[in-house]
């Protein structure tokens, strides 16, 4: 004799089906609110204020699940994964630092492999697009220590940005700590960067060519006045673009072995009485190099009269 009397399993099961199903659907619909912005107009700051008071929902969960219904219907590998339960809130968190439609299939099995914290390793490892690392593949340590040495107003400036970080998203350090959000940071500002060159110690950098017949200078991607042409006579880095044996070698108006010591007898930062400038600073000539003034160490500042951090 059977029946159809639902086991204590059964409806378990059940329960479960229909709450993973539930949690795609609150993160598609947190997502919708997040990009309308409705909660502003109940009085909200944030997303995450929102969803603690409204709906009793923890903030870095809901901020997670917002992530998650905005870039799963671009993922149906990894959609349908976190519908079915096989992926975790914590699991597609850090999923969603490295999924692209072309390696998603494959890092939403190494999810299924792995524990949480291997897979923030794993993550940790890898870029954005990048399939995961296999199982044999040697893994960095999950966490080091970064030491610099900074001036006390600079640390200021830079405790500031992290605390206007975690006003605006609504992190507390046991959620993230400091050294996340410095990195989460950088990452912005590379992703900002769509030059692809490769950064340059000048504040600014603008290609001049010159014909070494008859000396006109020109710019390359930019139109430049005779105010250009001074400055790189003053002071910029020399490319031969010429054929020969010198092509491709670079020279600086200014010997590197002055620039060093120059910056060395300053102590890397500006001589303007007041100033404490240490960044993109430039040398200055005292005597004009364009009115006869030259490139030796006595001629770049002395006790009263020091280098700026602007050109001529």
């Amino acid at each position: 004799m059977t029946t159809d009397t639902p086991t204590l399993h059964d409806r378990l099961v059940a329960l479960a089906t229909a709450y993973h199903h539930t949690e795609l659907e609150l993160a598609e619909l947190l997502a919708a609110m997040h990009h309308s912005r409705d909660f502003a107009a109940m009085g909200y700051g944030t997303l995450g204020a929102y969803a603690e008071k409204e709906l009793r929902l923890d903030a870095r969960k809901a901020r997670t699940l917002a992530q998650v219904g905005r870039k799963a219907p671009d993922l149906p590998a990894f959609r349908e994964a976190f519908a079915r339960g096989d992926l975790s809130w914590t699991q597609a968190r850090a999923l969603m630092k490295v999924l692209t439609a072309e390696v998603e299939v494959a890092w939403v099995e190494r999810a299924r492999e792995v524990t949480v914290n291997t897979l923030e390793r794993l993550v940790a490892a890898s870029h954005k697009g990048q399939l995961p690392p296999g199982p044999t593949d040697e893994l960095p340590p999950s966490r080091t220590r970064l030491v610099v040495g900074i001036d006390a107003q600079d640390l200021d400036v830079v405790r500031a940005a992290i605390e206007l970080v975690r006003a605006q998203t609504g992190l507390s350090r046991d959620e993230v700590d400091d050294g996340a959000i410095l990195a989460e940071m950088a990452r912005h500002i590379l992703a900002m960067d769509d030059s692809g060159a490769a950064p340059t110690g000048e504040r600014f950098r603008v290609v001049l060519q010159t014909c070494p017949d008859c000396s006109h200078t020109s710019g390359v991607d930019a139109q430049v006045d005779e105010t250009h042409v001074g400055h790189a006579c003053c002071d910029a880095e020399v490319m031969d673009a010429r054929p020969g044996p010198t092509q491709g070698h670079l020279s600086r108006t200014i010997p590197p072995a002055t620039r060093r010591l120059a910056f060395h007898r300053d102590g890397y930062c500006c001589r303007v009485p007041g100033c404490t400038n240490r960044l993109y600073l430039d040398l200055h000539h005292l005597a004009h190099f364009a009115h006869g003034g030259g490139h030796d160490l006595g001629r770049f500042g002395d006790e009263a009269e020091g280098r700026v951090a602007q050109r001529e």
